[in-house]
């Protein structure tokens, strides 16, 4: 199964440590989409938006497990959905994790920057995010 990212999973030692591996990658878009911070967090969610497009990273190829762990990262404010992603010039059907509509209201208008994750706010997305507590609880309970 391949999955584009769009927020702190397109930053390699976060999804290598999410995804119990490391997976081969590529830059990707996904267009009708758009990508905000979540209220008072460091982190984005996607909505559907047909006027905006969201950058992003596609893994290739991941594992089950590597999903369930994912999925377990992600929680209950997100659904794994399938989407139309393209790359390199060629569209292909890919999963990604996009906000419940009961949690709409959580998401700012705030545009979100990897760059700006990555010099301000990994450190604390790393301390406080509970998805890292749920994923070393899986893998203490396998």
């Amino acid at each position: 199964m391949d999955l584009f990212t769009y927020g702190t999973l397109m930053d390699p030692e976060i999804m290598a440590h999410v995804a119990g591996g490391i997976f081969p990658s590529h830059p990707a878009r996904l267009a009708g989409f758009r990508r905000r911070l979540v209220r008072n967090e460091v982190y984005p969610a996607i909505i559907p938006d047909v006027s905006e497009d969201v950058e992003g990273v596609v893994y290739l190829s991941l594992s089950a497990e590597a999903l369930e762990r994912l999925d377990s990262f992600e929680g209950e404010y997100y659904e794994r959905k399938t989407v139309m992603a393209e790359s390199n010039g060629k569209k292909m059907n890919v999963e990604t994790y996009v906000l419940t509509a009961e949690y709409r209201h959580l998401l700012s208008l705030i545009p979100w920057s990897l760059e700006e994750f990555q010099s301000a706010g990994k450190g604390i997305f790393a301390r406080d995010y509970s998805g890292f507590s749920r994923v070393s609880k899986r893998t203490a309970d396998d």
